[in-house]
């Protein structure tokens, strides 16, 4: 949790442009929860124009029926499914126009971010004592800028993006499905918490994997950069063979470990596609039951009962993949904040020498780059 804290100070200086996006985020779950309404009742116009167009009830779902049939319009069938098609066209294109405002919005803050930890780590490496660089290698400092750096802003925008829309559309959704079948919703919501935990239990596994390909990338572009910075040296001793194959040995290396990474990244939308497919077929089953044997639901409701559980996957799966963005970031975020953890080296020793006389002289002078790492001792000049 420190580590996300401390991703989050990156995101401060754009807090306007975040309450941007996450205003046109809420905009365009409206929209889509609108547009879904449509196409459910365009779907019941066409299969059953007399149920659709005679709503009675004192109910929510009533009332939401009769406004779809005001702005819709007086006039015959036809009349009203040209009039759905144009209002389906028109909450679409709204959708859209708030998903792209918000998605660039986000996206400038993204790059802005990724600019801002590069910055602010490449100055703090300026002001490093030496001992810092005697004792890391030149490929991982590298690596960390370049690729931990990018990494980090996951766990702000990419959770943002999909925290700003994904929660609300699948409340929005639920409590679409709740008004119109209280039995059926209960059910799924019931089922739907065992894709949380597969999630979670991969997640913690993903997180270790990533800070682990981190560290063996940085291996090899050390690797990378020591063999084209010594070409002379590595010539001169005939050493090609040994660089190739040390190089080629860490490649295996980080691709068993991205090999197994990525296998526990890729069976989660299975899984989750599976449980959310099982989870739709028994309510399928259930509700063409309650609508063909029990006539407790009409068709409309079902129709309409459909759309939205099949709607509600999309984004569920997408807040399922949250918690790896988060535990990616906070992998690369560890390596970051190991360097900026380093204490700067501050030059308070030294001294202004305004006139010279006879002699400058050093006795018992020592040095040391750390602890265990003495290059002068008690030398007198």
């Amino acid at each position: 949790m420190k580590y996300y804290s401390k991703i989050i100070e990156f995101v401060r200086p754009y807090k306007l442009w975040l309450v941007l996006s996450l205003l046109f985020s809420f905009l365009y779950v409206i929209m889509n929860t609108a547009s879904l309404w449509m196409v459910s009742s365009l779907i019941s116009n066409i299969l059953n124009p007399a149920e659709f167009s005679n709503t009675s009830g004192n109910s929510i779902m009533g009332y939401l029926d009769r406004l779809t049939l005001e702005l819709i319009g007086e006039g015959d069938n036809f009349h009203k499914l040209k009039m759905l098609c144009i209002m389906l066209f028109l909450t679409y294109l709204m959708k859209n126009i708030f998903l792209y405002i918000s998605e660039l919005t986000m996206a400038f803050i993204n790059n802005k971010m990724i600019m801002d930890i590069r910055s602010k780590v490449f100055r703090h490496l300026q002001f490093l004592p030496l001992s810092f660089y005697n004792n890391n290698k030149t490929g991982e400092i590298s690596s960390i800028i370049l690729a931990d750096g990018a990494r980090m802003r996951m766990a702000v925008t990419d959770a943002a993006r999909k925290l700003s829309k994904h929660p609300l559309n699948i409340l929005f959704m639920v409590t679409m499905l709740f008004l119109i079948n209280i039995k059926l919703t209960i059910i799924a919501l019931l089922i739907i918490p065992a894709v949380g935990v597969v999630v979670i239990i991969i997640g913690k596994s993903i997180r270790r994997k990533t800070k682990r390909t981190s560290e063996k990338i940085a291996g090899i572009t050390n690797i990378i950069n020591e063999s084209i910075m010594g070409i002379q040296i590595i010539k001169s001793f005939v050493r090609e063979s040994h660089q190739i194959n040390k190089f080629i040995n860490e490649c295996k290396k980080y691709y068993k470990l991205m090999f197994r990474r990525d296998r526990l990244l890729f069976i989660t939308t299975p899984i989750n596609d599976m449980i959310g497919v099982s989870i739709a077929v028994v309510l399928m089953w259930i509700g063409g039951n309650e609508v063909f044997n029990n006539s407790s639901m009409s068709g409309d409701d079902f129709i309409k009962f459909i759309i939205y559980l099949f709607a509600i996957m999309q984004p569920a799966k997408s807040l399922a993949s949250v918690n790896l963005s988060i535990q990616t970031s906070i992998a690369s975020a560890e390596r970051v904040f190991k360097i900026m953890d380093v204490d700067p080296q501050h030059n308070n020793n030294k001294l202004d020498i305004n006139t010279f006389e006879s002699e400058i002289s050093y006795e018992n002078v020592s040095f040391n780059y750390s602890k265990n790492n003495e290059v002068i001792s008690n030398i007198s000049l």
